[in-house]
């Protein structure tokens, strides 16, 4: 599959409206028991970032321009300013075809670019220039983990969250 990364327009209707099916297709699945975010967040969240922040986003198309993933990289600009805070999402559909890969190589580009060196992210990848790599994975996400220890990652904290059904 080829896959090619754009920036992502938010006064484009179609790219919000792609960007916020994507979101909504992955939180469906990935977490199916959290309220999905409403169209009117998502649309916030493009286009007014946090105060201090420049937030940058993507998508991923394939050859024929039909959405497969997206990207944002959010930047501090008053402090902690050597992070680049990314969330890459790919749908469940195209998934484990290389999409996550080139969108990883997208934020790792930018962020160096910007000056960063720590990446707080949601997915991983192994880039020696940075100086660290934080990821979240369920403890229950068995493929994630099995690529995690694959190169070369150890786990170093872990969380857990309880719940009482009443």
């Amino acid at each position: 599959m080829q896959v090619h990364i754009r920036p992502l327009d938010a006064g484009d209707e179609r790219d919000v409206e792609a960007s916020f099916q994507i979101n909504a297709a992955a939180q469906a699945h990935d977490v199916p028991d959290f309220p999905p975010w409403s169209r009117t967040d998502h649309v916030g969240r493009l286009r007014h970032p946090w105060p201090g922040t420049t937030s940058n986003s993507w998508l991923a198309v394939d050859g024929g321009g039909d959405p497969l993933g997206l990207l944002t990289v959010d930047l501090p600009n008053l402090d902690n300013t050597h992070l680049a805070i990314v969330e890459l999402i790919v749908p469940p559909e195209h998934r484990r075809r290389g999409v996550g890969k080139a969108l990883y190589s997208a934020a790792t580009d930018f962020a160096r670019a910007n000056g960063r060196t720590v990446l707080l992210l949601s997915t991983l990848a192994h880039e020696p220039d940075l100086r660290h790599l934080n990821t979240w994975n369920a403890t229950e996400n068995d493929y994630m983990i099995a690529i995690n220890e694959a190169i070369g990652f150890r786990a170093i904290d872990r969380w857990v969250s309880w719940q009482h059904e009443i």
